[in-house]
């Protein structure tokens, strides 16, 4: 996605369009020309690459546009940090020491190679030290080490969909209708709003179209941008819907006093760069369960299924993850399982959701919530053997724990 400095949008009539680059031969050979350009500055250095695209003037090309698409590769690019440790300590004692000897030489004419020989020396820095250990820690005389090329007409697709990712960063709310032609679809898209931890709300349903409430940024009680940064990327996963679908975002875009509305539909000029998938899991979630797997091989088992149980007035159930123990009788195999929803965000809306769902959940049936257990008591109160209080990272063994607890 990109920044605010490099979106292009015309607002009119409390409407936001952002800007679409069409895709066509003009546009494909300057995507083409920026790539070759990174492609042949791998050894160079940053400033040098920035020189360099400074020097593309296309006729009737916004400079926005070279920008963000130059920005696009550099998100594709990976640089070098020669630099020593301990850089900028030895860069203070350089010209600390510098200053110093400055002041008292009185012969001028004495080459620079010895003046540098002599300051290095007085330093007690090697003389054969090299520019680079001691500036390559700064951004711009960092070095090209790999870039991940990309066919041009996919870098104008992402630019087009980085417009819209950027002001969806600033979203108050989404709202999201899709056509229930297909139960498969609707299953998709609770899938994608759980693999991007989005909180949402059933708003309606009529006349076979779904209505999902997407609380925004400014709702959230921890780590706001993050969550911005889930929404944006939520759209690409949009387009792979295949029924109709419509969404609404809400604006507050900064320096301006008015809302702005943003409407997409199915019928749009975006290309997805993501691929569809048969099941959508967070890979914070396969890697809790991966870390289970190993922890407690021979009794227990952790795994992800694309689930969805719904609840009384419209509401759903979207667990992450199962864990199940297996206890090997006379009689056969008897499993024992809770299912999980790992919350990452928290809203005050979400926090009240879980006190209406709590009477109607199933009986083994956990949600994991981050914080302090003291500032979590009520909460946890009502919830009961429903909720897990975790502190920094969710771990197997909490989940564990909380499973024994649940099934004993």
């Amino acid at each position: 996605m990109l920044g605010r400095q490099r979106l292009i949008t015309t607002f009119r009539n409390g409407k936001a369009y952002p800007f679409v680059l069409k895709i066509n031969s003009k546009h494909i050979e300057l995507a083409t020309s920026l790539i070759h350009l990174f492609q042949d500055a791998i050894g160079r250095r940053r400033f040098e690459i920035d020189d360099r695209i400074k020097a593309f003037n296309i006729e009737k090309v916004n400079p926005k546009v070279i920008q963000g698409l130059s920005d696009l590769l550099y998100k594709r690019s990976s640089f070098d940090d020669l630099s020593s440790a301990n850089a900028q300590e030895m860069r203070w004692q350089i010209f600390s020491t510098s200053a110093d000897y400055w002041k008292s030489v009185s012969d001028d004419r004495t080459g620079f190679l010895q003046h540098r020989k002599n300051i290095l020396k007085a330093t007690s820095l090697s003389e054969t030290i090299e520019e680079e250990q001691l500036f390559g820690d700064i951004p711009a005389n960092q070095k090209l080490d790999d870039f991940d090329t990309i066919p041009a007409e996919q870098l104008l697709h992402r630019f087009n969909i980085a417009q819209v990712q950027g002001l969806l960063l600033d979203a108050r709310s989404l709202e999201l209708r899709i056509h229930r032609s297909h139960n498969a679809a609707f299953k998709q898209l609770m899938q994608m709003m759980k693999f991007f931890r989005l909180m949402f709300d059933l708003k309606e349903i009529e006349n076979k179209w779904l209505t999902l409430a997407i609380d925004g940024p400014g709702a959230v009680l921890d780590h706001s941008r993050s969550y911005g940064i889930e929404i944006a990327q939520f759209f690409p996963a949009i387009l792979l819907l295949n029924v109709p679908w419509q969404m609404t975002a809400c604006l507050k875009i900064p320096n301006r006093r008015r809302l702005f509305s943003l409407e997409i539909t199915e019928d749009n000029p975006y290309q997805s760069h993501y691929q569809a998938r048969n099941v959508w899991t967070h890979e914070k979630t396969t890697l809790l369960i991966n870390r289970f797997n190993e922890k407690y091989p021979q009794t227990h088992r952790a795994f992800s299924e694309s689930e969805i149980i719904p609840l009384q007035d419209n509401r759903f159930l979207l667990p992450d993850f199962t864990i199940e123990k297996i206890d090997i009788e006379k009689d056969g195999v008897k499993n024992r399982s809770t299912r999980f929803e790992w919350i990452h965000y928290q809203s005050e809306a979400k926090l009240k959701w879980l006190r209406k769902v709590q009477p109607n959940l199933p009986d083994n049936y956990v949600f994991a919530l981050k914080g302090k257990r003291e500032k979590m008591k009520a909460l946890s109160k009502a919830m009961g053997k429903h909720l897990l209080i975790y502190m920094n990272d969710l771990t197997a063994p909490a989940v564990m724990k909380k499973f024994e607890e649940d099934t004993s």
